[in-house]
């Protein structure tokens, strides 16, 4: 089920943010799907608006995989993938990193299914919560604000913001935003969205001022 909505989910990428497959932005088309595949999972599977998912909703493709999924949104790394950007498992994504030339077979087109990982964890805390440190030494508490909420920020997110080339420093920025005009600035929402950012490496906690990733808006082409 969740197999069919990621693949499904790339033709709602195309119509609205219509993220290059290379480099960030391919990591973020990848991640969408993911997302859109815990979406339906959870509902279609009776998880109601604010009772927490199924454990297996954050297993993408667990019943196509005897491994247990393809990918795990909850954990990134215990499938090779990256929960913190730039840190463990993080695939070069940029010339300066390395990847020069984006390639199905050399690279993954600059590793958009591991780099995925990133917003996939993204998504995860900001719907469930998680208190820890992260692999850059950054300690964190986020309260989940539940799937609903979540993917409502998300598709606003991709919607109104995302273009070809955007960045996880454009997603944070523009995430933050697509919080603050759903729910109110300084909501709840709003916090918990930040410090899911900042969770998985992305700018600032909450408060916190800019830094990081946050301080780079401008969309950064191949």
């Amino acid at each position: 089920l969740d197999d069919a909505a990621h693949e499904i989910g790339h033709a709602v990428t195309t119509i609205t943010g219509n993220m290059a497959y290379r480099r960030e932005s391919g990591a973020l088309n990848e991640g969408y799907s993911d997302v859109w595949g815990a979406a339906v999972e959870h509902f279609a599977k009776g998880g109601g608006t604010d009772s927490a998912p199924l454990a297996s909703v954050w297993a993408i493709g667990e019943d196509i995989s005897s491994t247990g999924g393809l990918r795990s949104m909850s954990d990134p790394k215990s499938k090779g993938d990256p929960d913190t950007y730039r840190g463990t498992n993080w695939r070069a994504a940029t010339a300066a990193e390395g990847c020069i030339t984006p390639s199905r077979d050399a690279n993954d087109y600059c590793g958009v299914h591991s780099n995925s990982g990133v917003l996939n964890h993204w998504f995860y805390i900001l719907v469930a919560g998680k208190t820890g440190t992260n692999v850059v030494g950054d300690s964190y508490n986020v309260s989940g604000i539940g799937m609903t909420k979540s993917a409502q920020i998300a598709y606003r997110l991709i919607n109104l913001y995302l273009s070809s080339n955007s960045t996880f420093a454009n997603a944070r920025t523009f995430g933050i935003r697509s919080a603050e005009e759903l729910f109110g600035v300084g909501a709840t929402e709003v916090i918990e969205t930040t410090n899911a950012w900042y969770a998985v490496g992305v700018g600032a906690e909450y408060g916190g001022g800019g830094g990081g990733p946050t301080a780079c808006t401008t969309t950064i082409s191949s």
